[in-house]
C-alpha cells in the first residue's frame, strides 16, 4: 500500500481521536449530519478555518494546529489534488461507532477519487477529520450504533 498524499502526523491523530465526554444526548439525525457535513466541506475548501474551528472540539481544535494547521492541510489538498471538477457523492458513515460524513469527489490532478470524512460527536461537533484518495480510506462500520 502506498503512503497517504494527504495526511499529517497530526490529522492521522486527529483521526484516532475519540471524545472525551459521555455521549449520553441524543444523536442528531442523519440529515442534521449531513448539512453540517456539507457545511464543514465548503469551509475547508473556501479556507474558513475560524467557522470549522468554532465547530470542533477542543482536543480536535489542538490536534489539527488551529487555524493555521486547518489551511495548511487545505493547502496541500489543493497543491496535490488540484481542484474538485465533479461531486460523486456525499453520505453518511460510521466508523468505530461515531458518525462519519464523507465527500467523495474527482479532482484534476488525481485519476482516483479523493474522500474528505468528517468524523463527529453526537451533537454535530467535529472529532476528526480524514483526507485522502478512495483506495487508503478505511472500512466503516457496517451499521450505525443502536439507540
Amino acid at each position: 500500500m502506498r503512503p497517504s498524499i494527504f495526511l499529517s502526523g497530526a490529522t492521522a491523530a486527529l483521526l484516532l481521536a475519540r471524545p472525551t465526554h459521555a455521549q449520553t444526548t441524543k444523536r442528531l439525525s442523519e440529515e442534521q449530519y449531513l448539512t453540517l457535513g456539507r457545511h464543514y466541506t465548503e469551509w475547508f475548501f473556501a479556507g474558513r478555518a475560524d467557522s470549522l474551528l468554532a465547530h470542533m472540539s477542543p482536543e480536535s481544535r489542538d490536534a489539527t494546529g488551529g487555524a493555521a494547521g486547518i489551511l495548511s492541510q487545505r493547502d496541500l489538498v489543493s497543491a496535490r489534488a488540484g481542484k474538485e471538477t465533479l461531486l460523486l457523492e456525499e453520505k453518511m458513515t460510521w466508523r468505530k461507532g461515531m458518525p462519519q460524513f464523507w465527500h467523495e469527489a474527482m479532482f484534476t490532478n488525481l485519476t482516483e477519487p479523493v474522500v474528505v470524512r468528517w468524523v463527529m460527536d453526537s451533537q454535530g461537533a467535529i472529532v476528526g477529520i480524514g483526507l485522502g484518495p478512495r483506495s487508503q480510506t478505511p472500512d466503516v462500520d457496517a451499521a450505525p450504533p443502536k439507540d
